[in-house]
């Protein structure tokens, strides 16, 4: 028994080290800008795009048949 909660006590300390280094390395690629994030930009000449007027989208009429359960 002292086996496997050694095993999984490690399992588990492997698995936060894992997520904490996945963490740091995230962190570390959105700040050079390599996977974009969501930031405040200060500069007022920075792309902003707004919509003039709102966008009404219906989905197509659907039908749906199912067959009886007992013929």
């Amino acid at each position: 028994m002292k086996k496997l909660f050694k095993a999984m006590a490690t399992g588990l300390l492997m698995a936060l080290l894992a997520s904490a280094l996945d963490a740091c390395a995230y962190l570390a690629l959105r700040y050079f800008d390599v996977v974009p994030g969501c930031d405040i930009s200060k500069d007022p000449a920075s792309a902003v795009y707004v919509l003039e007027a709102g966008v009404a989208a219906r989905p197509p009429p659907t039908t749906a048949r199912c067959p009886p359960a007992h013929p």
